[in-house]
């Protein structure tokens, strides 16, 4: 199966239990994998869109989920909420029986109607905080998950606080002396159909027939609120045996030491793995999909499709076509990671004899990171080929290609979406006249080029005499008009994004121009080739909230605009206002290891080379099983 872990590494409540440490997590997911599974492992913190763009993209057969809701009201309910909207078969209980678990009010009332031992409670809210509650008692946030235990408090200057700092409501009950006792439930383990029996807290002895009405009772609440797959119901036992109903929690911890461990190897599963793999199960068994089946990882011929780089750009920028060329470095990089993959891979030189070799090599996709030798459509030229050959690749499709190089139409484009730009003009001689809305200083660039190739400390001008000189020299040069824009002094950023109708956005990273870097400084070829002590990267960016949310929105929109997919960095600078402005999308991004910017985007992400080029993959995959099933069709 392919399943997605969702997870939590940081902890964004102040009383909330200890987040899923990195090194659990990954014990989890190589029991997981030790079970013969996927496991695609998603961080849950940061902006809900990028969530679920993750989980949207992931197309999971299951989801694992250890972290708990982000907020107050909703607890261990969010997530299944967000699962259940995207349609993910998920491992636990469905949303309405989520939220009756988690309020420690209502599932107690569930468990009262039964005839079933309770605290007497109360609801208490600051302002609200009922008069007849008895001293001492026990004060708790109402939504299960996301606080600490239980808090006692003696007197009512402590209740009062205590509730205060619940402001989604609290529920204080009279304190009942005696043993903690938990009772673990794993759908369909043991006799009982799912309770492991009682474990006391104190790991002391329980009495057998105490043992036998706490798993009796278990069951009967876990019927009543509807609890899916896996939890943990918690009972205080007096001095007399009497059993009192305390509360559930859905996310039993998964600790060697934890209850859920200690009671399913008094089961024969004394494994995390085969924890995990009765947890599976249980899950399939609910949702009627066959427990045994495991759905199969796609394996695929790849035909890896590039420009080699034989030609050693200089420094200066005086000799660079094939700049934009890979390396055997980073092409034999990528090739490894599609392995590790478990695909074979084909290596293709896009050159004359591509259409031949690649009917010849009969791949089922290509990963695309060709450039192409000439012409202001070249990216476009090996996608339109695919296309035609109706082979599936990765990256943006031919018309995103040919419209992106071209950085005025790119321009165009993404304005008339909204998009702000700082003006621009194209010019194809030095004779045409300037528009009036153009005013110096001024940044000249070839319109057709990438990695910053004909952009040279000199780019940004003064004056008219400059402006055509290096305008000339560009159409001679590179055979192409010359973008002429009026210069941007603010920040400069720059945006990786993954996916597909949804992308994820990856951190901004920022491109911090030092004071050698001049008064009007620009992120050059020299730079891209060796940034010396001129430019430092920082990524995450260090922006405010309101910043953040501005380059982002423009990255959004501007991937939407140009018809992108899969994979795209999208360059952002501010103007004199502070206000992010689009420059430029790059498609075809550099993918050398620990070098290209999307790389280091990438590791501060927390993603290995490897996770990058099979997130980049990865639609291009799914879209080649859809075209095998539908010739099955």
């Amino acid at each position: 199966m392919r399943i997605v872990l969702t997870h939590s590494l940081e902890d964004p409540h102040a009383d909330e239990a200890e987040p899923l440490l990195p090194a659990a997590m990954n014990t989890v997911a190589a029991a997981l994998r030790e079970l013969g599974h996927e496991v695609i492992p998603v961080d849950v913190d940061g902006a809900l869109g990028r969530l679920v763009a993750t989980l949207d993209n992931a197309r999971a057969d299951l989801v694992l989920n250890t972290a708990e809701g982000r907020a107050v009201r909703s607890g261990s309910t969010f997530y299944p909420t967000v699962f259940d909207g995207l349609g993910l078969p998920w491992v636990g209980s469905a949303p309405r029986a989520s939220a009756l678990a988690s309020d420690r009010f209502a599932c107690r009332a569930i468990a009262a109607q039964l005839g079933i031992a309770t605290p007497r409670s109360w609801v208490a809210s600051p302002g609200a905080v009922p008069e007849e509650i008895p001293l001492p008692a026990m004060v708790a946030a109402r939504t299960r998950g996301l606080d600490a235990p239980a808090v006692r408090v003696d007197d009512r200057a402590a209740l009062l606080a205590r509730v205060d700092g619940h402001p989604g409501g609290a529920v204080a009950s009279e304190l009942i002396a005696g043993r903690d006792i938990a009772v673990p439930w794993l759908a369909g383990v043991g006799p009982d159909g799912g309770a492991l029996g009682a474990i006391a807290q104190d790991r002391g002895e329980v009495d057998p027939a105490v043992a036998a009405r706490l798993v009796a009772e278990t069951r009967r609440i876990v019927t009543a609120i509807g609890i899916g797959d896996v939890a943990r119901l918690d009972w205080r036992v007096t001095a007399t045996g009497e059993a009192v109903f305390v509360g559930v929690t859905l996310l039993p911890s998964l600790a060697e030491s934890g209850t859920l461990r200690t009671a399913a190897a008094r089961h024969g599963l004394g494994t995390l793995a085969r924890v995990l793999d009765a947890l599976v199960r249980a899950a399939c068994v609910r949702l009627g999909t066959d427990p045994e089946v495991r759905a199969e990882k796609t394996r695929a011929r790849v035909g890896l499709v590039f420009n080699l780089k034989r030609v050693v750009p200089t420094m200066d920028g005086s000799v660079d076509a094939e700049a934009e060329f890979d390396s055997p470095k980073t092409i034999n990089a990528i090739a490894d990671a599609i392995r590790k993959q478990g695909h074979e891979v084909v290596l293709l030189e896009a050159d004359r004899s591509l259409l031949t070799r690649i009917t010849e090599a009969e791949v089922d996709l290509v990963f695309n990171i060709s450039e192409g030798i000439r012409g202001r459509g070249r990216e476009a030229l090996v996608p339109a080929m695919l296309e035609l050959l109706d082979i599936p690749y990765t990256g943006s499709d031919a018309a995103t290609l040919a419209v992106t190089l071209d950085k005025a139409l790119a321009k165009r484009l993404v304005r008339e979406y909204g998009v702000p730009t700082a003006p621009f003009f194209v010019m194809t001689s030095v004779d045409q006249p300037l528009p009036p809305e153009l005013s110096f200083p001024l940044i000249v660039k070839p319109v057709a080029e990438g990695s910053s190739k004909g952009v040279v400390a000199t780019s940004v001008v003064h004056d008219d005499a400059a402006l055509r000189a290096i305008v000339g020299d560009i159409v001679h040069r590179y055979n192409q008009g010359a973008l002429v824009e009026g210069f941007l002094p603010g920040r400069e950023f720059t945006i990786g994004m993954l996916g597909e109708a949804r992308p994820r956005i990856l951190p901004p990273m920022e491109i911090v121009f030092q004071a050698k870097a001049g008064p009007n400084p620009v992120y050059t070829f020299q730079h891209k080739q060796d940034m010396g002590d001129e430019v430092v990267y920082q990524v995450p960016a260090q922006v405010d909230e309101a910043l953040y949310e501005d380059i982002v929105t423009l990255a959004k929109n501007a991937w939407e605009a140009l018809g992108c997919r899969d994979v795209a960095r999208i360059d952002v600078r501010l103007d004199a206002q502070g206000r992010a402005c689009f420059i430029e999308c790059n498609p075809l991004p550099g993918l050398t290891p620990d070098w290209s910017d999307l790389c280091m985007i990438a590791k501060a992400a927390d993603m290995t080379y490897d996770g990058l080029i099979a997130e980049i993959m990865a639609p291009a995959l799914r879209r080649f099983e859809d075209q095998v099933r539908e010739r099955l069709i």
